[in-house]
């Protein structure tokens, strides 16, 4: 069931990518009517009036719009930036264990037990205790294994 999962959110973020891409056209066959119609022309002599140009305010919608857009994006891209730094962080900050293809960081604070690419992070505490689940670690090995940060990645850039 996984697997239906992933396949079906990458599907839908490639999915997503395509769509505004696409162009749909639809060709309307003109209507013939017997209907002659004249035109009719009212004769109007010009007249000039100077008219005062006023100057179109920025705070119009579209532009409050696009205000509240860029402040989101950069509020996000700020967020995503600050996350990859911490993780960078707690990888060089703490302690580090090889377990062939694999890289447990031991942290000192108790966070649940989660995965970014080769890195699976711990509580050092309960990891030297084995109080670790083998079924946790093999989950959290799986999500490396599979890559699972890059898709979260792809997810965030988009």
């Amino acid at each position: 069931m996984h697997h239906i999962k992933r396949f079906y959110l990458l599907g839908a973020f490639v999915v997503s990518l395509i769509i505004p891409l696409l162009t749909l056209t639809q060709y309307v066959e003109p209507v013939v009517t017997d209907i002659e119609i004249t035109p009719f022309f009212l004769p109007l002599e010009p007249a000039y009036i100077d008219v005062a140009q006023i100057e179109p305010s920025f705070w119009n919608l579209t532009n409050v719009l696009w205000l509240v857009y860029g402040l989101g994006a950069l509020l996000f891209a700020t967020r995503f930036l600050v996350n990859l730094i911490n993780i960078y962080l707690r990888i060089s900050k703490n302690e580090t264990i090889s377990k062939g293809a694999f890289i447990y960081v031991l942290l000192q604070d108790y966070r649940i037990p989660h995965s970014f690419f080769k890195y699976l992070f711990f509580n050092k505490g309960v990891y030297k205790s084995n109080g670790i689940p083998k079924e946790v670690q093999l989950h959290e090995e799986t999500h490396a294994t599979q890559l699972h940060s890059l898709d979260i990645l792809m997810i965030e850039v988009l």
